[in-house]
């Protein structure tokens, strides 16, 4: 499927902050009002059709438009609708004229992928339905055990009072709500944890923007750092794995599998933390999300191939940082990866000071949030609160400082790199990828100090996130062949599967007889994007390397790179 021009996508490359619908972009560029979405309901109400306008007669406001016929219903509204669609076409080519690099971008890397992803959400993903009865009970289980120890270090008289509290507004004739139920009561948590008498008295750590009460949100319960607050943490996590099996149920299909739908545009209503969410070119997923499954093998491993398939998950290695390396030109990490080392190994071994060889496991994992925190520009003081709570390393701020300046001593360039994007956001209100990808940065005018910080972050990260979304995009689109190029679709269709992405990571389901030379392809393709190095002209001075683990199901499976691909063997049984 070709698409030849989209007017949402358009939208998204010129300025991914703005609202994408169509009523707004037509609003913005023409002034036009609102012509039915919002003022009248959709839906189609059956019966005859004079009992119908007789209702509507009496309740206009309220009526269906699917109701109405003449000027007045259905037909003008489409009518509208197309008709708006085609002068945003015509409003946008000018535009796109004026932006080579983002018309190219449109052309060889977004409306290609929208094909791709059309293909990726009618492939599905396949679910084992035995595995996942298998870890829902196993779940459930567990969080019905970690209900009860947590509910055991509560004062009774303080969850008899809250048990109460919760009766008194059920329905008359439902059910009384067990004890834990009131577990997930953010009044109660804030009682029992913080303001209580009868509770556990723990110092307020952080508080609500709106209220200014107690936070009990995840951060705040890990800032505690109290026995009772790691078992309420993992009940929490728990009930929340639990909730993937409804999601599942909910959207799988007769045939055995969930299709979820992924966005691939950017979209100013999505998550604008300095994540960057889908305004930096990374795809997000719902009906269900399909990108948050947790990566323990009960909950991933319900995904699973089909019989006579294996599955394979393909990522790249330190992907985020490679990138880093390109931007920010740094000899260092060049160096490190020129010789096919590990920036991890060795900023651990600069920060214990002996050799890469004897780095220990521990040690190289230590050295994770040091790497991943610095290279997007974190301060001291919020790198060490980041530590913590995404790796659980606990440090001094004299530590974090000690740490913070050691990084950017041993990795110049990436200093040089933040302090680049920072003047060129405060000159152009916006920066640029390798790619052509615009990210808008008004905010760095904002006379709020924490808005302008936040801008500068996001100057820095949203060209890397960027960049790797951009690249497995592009891997997919040329696996598919809607690249252009002369020999065609890389993957056999009645041999593979594209069935999802997870950020830097592309799932397959593979026929279990050519599976090894389809890995390989798939490995090649993804480490040489040709869309960005032939067609968008994209210079990569760093290589970009490609694992892969193959399987029967998700997160289970043999580890590969392209280099030790021909000494993986599979089990049988996986394709059974």
């Amino acid at each position: 499927m070709k698409i030849g021009f989209d007017t949402l996508a358009a939208a998204g490359l010129l300025d991914e902050q703005r609202p994408l619908n169509l009523r707004d972009q037509a609003d913005m560029a023409f002034g036009v009002g609102n012509w039915g979405k919002g003022e009248q309901r959709f839906g189609f109400m059956e019966g005859d059709p004079s009992d119908i306008l007789a209702r509507n007669a009496k309740r206009p406001t309220k009526g269906h438009l699917g109701d109405w016929w003449g000027s007045d219903g259905m037909g003008a509204y489409c009518a509208r609708d197309v008709a708006y669609t085609h002068l945003l076409y015509e409003y946008q080519r000018p535009a796109l004229r004026e932006q080579q690099g983002l018309a190219r971008l449109l052309k060889y890397l977004v409306l290609p992928g929208l094909a791709a992803f059309t293909e990726v959400e009618r492939n599905g993903l396949y679910l084992d339905a035995d595995f996942m009865g298998r870890s829902e009970l196993s779940l459930t289980r567990f969080a019905t055990a970690l209900k009860g120890l947590v509910v055991d270090t509560v004062d009774p008289g303080l969850m008899a009072e809250w048990v109460e509290r919760a009766n008194a507004k059920t329905k008359k004739g439902a059910p009384s709500a067990p004890a834990g139920d009131v577990l997930g009561n953010e009044h109660f948590l804030r009682a029992w944890i913080f303001t209580d008498p009868r509770g556990l008295g723990l110092p307020v750590t952080k508080r609500t923007e709106k209220r200014g009460e107690p936070s009990v949100d995840a951060g705040a319960l890990k800032d505690l750092q109290h026995p009772a607050m790691v078992k309420l943490q993992r009940l929490q996590k728990a009930l929340k794995n639990c909730g993937f099996f409804d999601q599942w149920r909910e959207w799988m299909c007769d045939c055995g599998r969930i299709h979820p739908y992924y966005n691939v545009l950017a979209a100013s209503s999505e998550r604008d933390d300095d994540s960057g969410g889908t305004v930096t070119g990374r795809r997000s997923c719902d009906k269900p999300n399909a990108q948050q499954i947790p990566r323990k093998g009960m909950m991933r491993g319900c995904i699973a191939a089909p019989p006579g398939y294996v599955f394979l998950e393909v990522d790249y290695s330190q992907l985020e940082v490679r990138i880093m390396a390109w931007l920010s030109e740094d000899e260092t990490l060049l160096d490190v990866y020129e010789r096919g080392g590990d920036v991890y190994i060795h900023f651990a071994s600069i920060r214990y000071g002996i050799p890469e060889a004897e780095i220990t496991k521990a040690q190289r994992q230590s050295a994770k949030p040091f790497v991943l925190g610095l290279i997007y520009g974190m301060q001291a003081r919020s790198f060490r609160k980041y530590a913590h709570s995404m790796f659980g390393i606990e440090m001094t701020d004299a530590e974090a400082e000690e740490g913070h300046a050691l990084f950017f001593r041993t990795y110049p360039g990436v200093l040089r790199f933040h302090e680049q994007q920072k003047m060129v956001v405060a000159r152009d209100l916006q920066v640029m990828s390798p790619t052509g990808r615009i990210r808008h940065l008004v905010n760095i005018l904002s006379l709020d100090k924490w808005e302008r910080l936040k801008a500068e972050r996001q100057s820095i990260n949203s060209p890397d996130q960027g960049t790797g979304a951009d690249m497995t995009l592009a891997a997919m689109i040329d696996m598919m062949g809607l690249g252009g190029f002369p020999e065609g679709r890389l993957l056999p269709e009645d041999e593979v599967r594209i069935v999802g992405d997870v950020h830097d990571a592309l799932l397959f389901e593979l026929r279990v007889d050519t599976w090894r030379e389809n890995a390989r392809l798939i490995l090649q393709a993804m480490e040489v994007p040709r869309i960005l190095t032939e067609t968008l002209g994209v210079q990569i001075p760093v290589r970009m390397v490609a694992e892969g683990t193959v399987g029967p199901r998700w997160g289970r499976g043999k580890k590969f790179a392209l280099e030790t691909l021909d000494a993986v063997e599979i089990d049988e049984e996986w394709a059974a």
